[in-house]
């Protein structure tokens, strides 16, 4: 699969959030919530008010329930001061004894006060008639009382009895009675009205709530909906990118792969295009020069004697021809070492080893068993390039005075290790994972199965350790997952 085309859009392209107002963003719920949301506003307004009114109301009524309450305990108390003053009479009638007439003057004295303390509780118009027929017939009722009463006082017992026997008497008590008994029934309607209406006001307070708690379920309803319904879009979505994700790594895996098979294929081509080039400069390029210095060498031969001049040129071409010798020499040799062939790995890097290190002035140390010589071709050039460049790395950056390069055999494998005592250097710098040198060391040993690993410090030199089966090839490790 190749993937040529524009990535893929997850979402719509929606302005930042700071950019919409509130409008816009309202548009963005659905609908149903918005319509919760309207109702739960309205019906949050509604009971607000309605709870307002109530609350006034009930402060009112709870008011008018008082004073009907208060307006009863005065009626209360003032039918018990009539009957107290009529029981004061007649215990005194009855026993001639003064003592019996302080209920009755007990009433006598709190009468106004009584009276004034019900008209005080009932308000109205109507309440004020009712009560004023009330009085007089309580002043009345007191004042043939009283005259009973006053005879009495003067021993004319026989014409108090004679008062007290009159029927106008019983007459005015029953009317005084019935008056207090219609009083109190409508104060006592009157509180069943007040009661009533507290009723009402708390059934539609409670509708208001019902009503509003029903539209605040159906509003947390549909917010719960609408967050099951994000988060199923956000897993959908999350799924989504996941599996794209993974498309877009099994495609760079893909595609690292390849390139990397690609990259060992270079390599080994290149290896064997150096290996024809240096095959070819040796033989044919060599053949060459060799018979131009044999004819060079006769010409030497056929003019001894002849102009010293020609014999000076002759000698300076034959210098030429040795040096162009050596220079295809080095060339061959820099293309495929001849002793890697002819005399296995170990004595090709022992002498690269030697002779660089001299040049350098490095004090170098190498030990590599013999045993190594038998080596499939492809993993003996390899360890031998990374061997040369590793050396190289060091006399160009390490700054080193000594170098150790050891080979061992453990289990069929080959380990490889080369230190140095230098500079050393920060393996976690970005330039690092750009160096061509050391990406090039861990691709030729990666695509033999191997294993690259290299520790440095600043100051503590540089250690690079390698280990490479010997005569198997594992299946390569893909050079992304060992990049620096």
């Amino acid at each position: 699969e190749v993937h040529t085309g524009q990535p893929r859009t997850f979402v719509a392209a929606l302005p930042p959030q700071d950019q919409l107002n509130l409008l816009d963003r309202l548009r963005l719920l659905p609908g149903s919530l918005l319509v919760t949301l309207f109702g739960v506003m309205v019906a949050s307004s509604v009971a607000l008010v309605l709870s307002e009114l109530s609350y006034r109301r009930t402060l009112g009524n709870a008011a008018r329930v008082t004073q009907i309450l208060n307006r009863l305990d005065a009626s209360a108390d003032f039918r018990v001061l009539m009957v107290d003053a009529e029981t004061g009479q007649r215990g005194f009638l009855l026993t001639h004894d003064i003592s019996y007439l302080a209920p009755f003057e007990s009433a006598t004295a709190r009468f106004d006060a009584s009276f004034n303390r019900l008209r005080t509780l009932s308000p109205g118009p109507a309440n004020g008639k009712a009560l004023d027929r009330l009085r007089d017939t309580a002043i009345e009722r007191l004042s043939l009382t009283e005259r009973s009463v006053n005879r009495a006082r003067d021993s004319s017992f026989d014409q108090a009895v004679d008062v007290l026997r009159e029927g106008s008497g019983k007459e005015l008590m029953n009317q005084f009675r019935q008056q207090v008994s219609a009083f109190e029934a409508s104060a006592a309607t009157e509180l069943s009205a007040v009661r009533a209406a507290q009723g009402k006001d708390t059934f539609w307070l409670r509708l208001a709530t019902v009503v509003f708690t029903l539209l605040v379920f159906g509003l947390l309803i549909a917010v719960t909906r609408l967050f099951l319904d994000e988060a199923v879009r956000q897993r959908a979505y999350a799924k989504e990118k996941e599996d794209e994700a993974d498309r877009m790594q099994r495609l760079v895996m893909a595609r690292t792969t390849e390139l990397f098979d690609l990259s060992a294929h270079l390599q080994t081509v290149s290896e064997r295009e150096k290996a024809d080039l240096a095959r070819n400069l040796h033989d044919e390029l060599g053949g060459l020069l060799t018979a131009a210095r044999m004819d060079l060498s006769w010409l030497q031969g056929a003019t001894k004697g002849m102009d010293a001049q020609i014999a000076a040129k002759l000698g300076q071409l034959n210098m030429a021809f040795t040096q162009a010798m050596d220079v295809k020499r080095r060339v061959v040799e820099s293309l495929r070492p001849a002793l890697l062939d002819h005399f296995g790995l170990p004595t090709a890097l022992q002498n690269h080893f030697d002779d660089t290190c001299k040049k350098a002035g490095l004090n170098c140390k190498t030990t590599i068993p013999e045993e190594i010589a038998e080596l499939p071709q492809d993993l003996a050039i390899a360890l031998f390039r990374v061997g040369q460049e590793s050396l190289t790395n060091i006399i160009r950056h390490a700054k080193a005075k000594n170098v150790d390069m050891t080979f061992e055999i453990l289990d069929d494998v080959i380990h490889v290790r080369v230190r140095d005592d230098g500079v050393g250097m920060e393996l976690d710098k970005p330039q690092m994972s750009h160096s061509h040198g050391i990406s090039g060391m861990r691709h030729r040993i990666q695509s033999l199965g191997g294993t690259f690993q290299m520790v440095s410090a600043v100051g503590r030199g540089t250690s690079l350790t390698i280990a490479v089966p010997r005569n198997r090839s594992p299946a390569p490790v893909p050079f992304a997952e060992h990049a620096p």
